[in-house]
């Protein structure tokens, strides 16, 4: 029997669950009502600010200046090769070194060929005692 896949649910549980919480919030008078409504009359608010109201307009022009934002900060990093929080480098540090051990002992010579990194000493005692 094939197992059905929710995981691609979860956010939408996340979502319903905060609002569910809200409405009990709201039920149990945990708050004031006016400093926190139901959610019904607070989406309904903000459709009537979206549709008829000035919410629409600072909407879009909020999404606007993100990405004029977006494509200016692109435009200055890209050639200055800046990178963002987590992005590797792309200097190949790693395999230079194993071409530079490689180039070193001699190991073409041998027939062995480093294919992985990082190095380590126990890996190259390996590559060097099964090509013996």
């Amino acid at each position: 029997m094939k197992r059905l896949n929710l995981e691609p649910f979860l956010p939408l549980v996340g979502v319903f669950g905060l609002i569910a919480l809200w409405y009990l919030a709201v039920l149990s008078e945990v708050v004031d009502p006016i400093l926190l409504p139901p959610p019904t009359t607070t989406f309904r608010a903000m459709w009537n600010g979206m549709v008829h109201g000035k919410l629409g307009g600072d909407f879009l022009k909020t999404v606007e200046r993100t990405t004029l934002a977006t494509v200016i900060a692109a435009a200055i990093a890209i050639p200055l090769g800046i990178k963002g929080a987590g992005e590797a480098g792309a200097i190949p540090v790693g395999p230079l070194f194993a071409q530079a051990v490689e180039d070193a002992l001699d190991l073409g010579a041998r027939g062995i060929e480093i294919l992985e990194i990082p190095l380590s000493p126990s890996r190259l005692w390996q590559l060097l005692t099964k090509a013996k």
